[in-house]
């Protein structure tokens, strides 16, 4: 990691690198536990994918980073990943369902205001079949 914290893997989903170098960074034997690894804002590479405005293009990043213990992580502000893609304008349905998949509980979990997934896809206006 760098001073930020920042992982190869971080530094992917920041990025938009291509999804075919996610792919083999999570070939290394630490991918894994690379990929659950929180950056100085205690943001997994997960969280940093599920927040890029160009998330409907690189749901192939997502879901190569995404690994189960990556997506029960919560940042400082007590957000999974899932929470972070409730708040993004641009998620599709295909990525809030891969990461409930990752981790059905965080559907239930709330942050650190007491919001749910849910709560924050309504504050961001999502469209209808995200919210679904």
């Amino acid at each position: 990691t760098n001073r930020e914290k920042l992982t190869p893997l971080h530094c992917c989903a920041l990025f938009d690198a291509p999804p075919r170098l996610s792919q083999l960074l999570m070939t290394h034997p630490a991918a894994k536990e690379a990929s659950a690894m929180a950056n100085s804002f205690g943001a997994t590479p997960l969280h940093l994918a599920s927040a890029q405005p160009g998330v409907a293009q690189t749901i192939a990043t997502v879901v190569a980073v995404g690994t189960p213990e990556a997506a029960a992580v919560k940042d400082r502000l007590k957000r999974t990943p899932l929470h972070v893609a409730s708040q993004n304008v641009h998620a599709t349905p295909n990525l809030i369902k891969a990461l409930a998949q990752l981790h059905p509980q965080a559907t239930a979990e709330k942050t650190q205001r007491g919001h749910l997934p849910l709560h924050l896809a309504a504050q961001s206006q999502a469209k209808e079949s995200v919210v679904k």
